[in-house]
């Protein structure tokens, strides 16, 4: 979100700044596997496609975003200010309550049998609680290790859609024009393993 915003003062390093959004997305999946195959081994296989195939068209495309900033601008910007701020953060605290309170209002509405469903809508808001929950339901018995796998990988789906959202919305023109694309090329085959092979 504060990159998004920085777009809009210096549209003219919205490359720049889409790069950093696109590679912290990216790291955000192979995160979340390391933190998995950490707490519960034996989900490893169930979600080695699932989180380690979509980082892979993200960082790539950095690389792309990285190579074209270096032909646009071979000297760094002097006087770039530091792009986490306070403000930012606080208008995504207020994004991020909202979307919490509808997550854990849809979570207990669909209730326990609708896992997917509750994984899609909690993943919009945070990875980390949603994951941890499955996990705890894997180690208790409650939840299988293919359906957890897919309850992650539909939670990490759903939060690089909020999160491109979020960039979309919020971002400059011209880092909207770089974010669809880079939110295309990550959430397609993160979808495609979802429907296809989980």
């Amino acid at each position: 979100l504060s990159l998004s915003q920085r777009s809009r003062q210096n549209p003219e390093y919205s490359s720049s700044l889409s790069k950093g959004i696109v590679i912290a997305w990216s790291v955000m999946y192979l995160r979340l596997f390391l933190i998995c195959v950490a707490l519960v081994p034996q989900i490893a296989p169930n979600l080695a496609l699932a989180l380690l195939v979509p980082p892979v068209p993200g960082f790539l495309f950095a690389y792309f975003l990285h190579r074209r900033d270096k032909r646009l601008h071979p000297l760094p910007m002097a006087n770039f200010a530091n792009p986490f701020e306070l403000l930012p953060s606080i208008k995504f605290g207020v994004v991020f309550a909202v979307v919490l309170f509808i997550a854990n209002a849809a979570e207990k509405f669909f209730g326990s049998g609708a896992l997917f469903a509750s994984c899609f809508i909690t993943g919009l808001a945070d990875m980390d609680a949603i994951t941890l929950s499955v996990l705890d339901m894997v180690k208790l018995g409650s939840v299988a290790l293919l359906p957890a796998g897919k309850a992650i990988a539909i939670a990490s789906f759903s939060n690089t859609l909020c999160k491109g959202g979020l960039a979309y919305f919020f971002g400059g023109k011209e880092m909207r024009r770089l974010v669809l694309p880079a939110t295309g090329i990550i959430a397609l085959p993160s979808l495609a393993i979802i429907l296809f092979v989980l």
